[in-house]
């Protein structure tokens, strides 16, 4: 049963009690309504193909489950992890007060932070890329995934013509030993006909057609670095085109149709913490008070004290309804408090 000192107390402070309860979910409800409406999401939608271009160390395990997006999103987002990438991004936007050398530390530790959580990919099908872009406005949104996705092209761009210079160098280099090696073998063959007048009649003899034989599968390698060096010249030419197809922009940057809102979790769960927060909040400040109150209320607060309980003395005074018959109920207990006082005092005196 609740003692009547605590149950009064909670009367007379209900309304102070009551405020943490109810002003914690509305700020929270507040706060969540604010951020959700100073949000807005943009996102571009890309036809991607496997990303030949991209190389992995020897030592990488890949998993052969994995769709082209999921390839390309996972490229994506570990280069938003890099600074260098994300301040690129921040300056092909035009969110950057100057070039990216001129940034102080804190101005680019900044911009590295923002980039980092506004911005990232995701595989929305086998073949289909999604890069999502969140800001304040709608024109820093729109900017920044149409950044990523330029900035990310550029690279592709450049490391397709990268490694198709460096495949020309490598067919050249062995198109010369090659080359140089058919010649010695031509050579060859010609010293030993020169020697052997005849070696070439029916029948041949053995040793000039094992140099023979030698001189034609060399030519055949040359033939074969020929057709892989002339392959090498034609993807650096036709680079921009491959990757065109394989990485086709379909939908351009623009605010997504459906908006980045918060989930009924997060609208119901937050308010309702908030509210058992602000309980236990109420609940500690009524137990701290209702322990170091030492008033006499009743004959409950004479209990354990060697004293003799005299009786009540109650003021009497009409009252109307159930608020008012609680109102006498309370000023009651404040009554008896201030009698029994007197009454235990007047007793020891005597």
């Amino acid at each position: 049963m609740v003692p009547r000192k605590l149950a009064a107390r909670i009367i007379r402070a209900l309304p102070f009690l009551l405020i943490p309860v109810l002003l914690a979910p509305a700020l929270t409800m507040f706060l969540q309504q604010r951020s959700a409406q100073d949000e807005f999401v943009a996102e571009a939608t890309i036809w991607v193909l496997e990303p030949p271009m991209i190389q992995q160390s020897p030592l990488t395990i890949e998993n052969p489950y994995l769709s082209p997006a999921q390839r390309q999103s996972e490229v994506i987002n570990d280069l938003l992890t890099t600074d260098g990438f994300r301040l690129e991004v921040a300056e092909h936007a035009g969110l950057l007060p100057g070039s990216s050398d001129s940034l102080t530390q804190e101005q680019r530790s900044s911009v590295v932070r923002v980039i980092g959580r506004s911005v990232y990919a995701d595989a929305a099908g086998s073949n289909l890329l999604q890069v999502v872009g969140e800001a304040p406005t709608e024109q820093v949104a729109v900017a920044l995934v149409g950044s990523v996705v330029e900035v990310y092209r550029s690279r592709l761009e450049v490391e397709a013509q990268r490694q198709s210079a460096v495949a020309a160098d490598y067919f050249r280099e062995q198109m010369t030993a090659a080359e140089a090696e058919l010649a010695e073998r031509k050579a060859a063959a010609d010293a030993y006909l020169a020697a052997h007048p005849g070696a070439d009649q029916v029948p041949v003899d053995r040793e000039y057609a094992l140099l023979i034989g030698r001189v034609e599968s060399q030519t055949r390698v040359v033939e074969g670095i020929g057709e892989a060096l002339q392959g090498s010249h034609l993807n650096a030419v036709s680079a921009s085109q491959g990757l065109a197809a394989r990485f086709n922009v379909l939908d351009q940057p623009a605010l997504s149709e459906h908006p980045n809102t918060v989930s009924r979790t997060q609208q119901l769960g937050m308010p309702l913490a908030a509210a058992v927060l602000g309980a236990m909040v109420s609940a500690g400040y009524l137990l701290v008070v209702f322990y170091t109150d030492h008033s006499v209320y009743s004959r409950e607060d004479l209990a354990g004290a060697q004293v003799r309980f005299l009786g009540y003395t109650p003021r009497i005074r009409r009252r109307h309804g159930l608020f008012g018959r609680l109102a006498a109920w309370i000023r009651r207990d404040r009554n008896h408090a201030r009698r029994v006082a007197a009454s235990l005092s007047g007793k020891a005196a005597l």
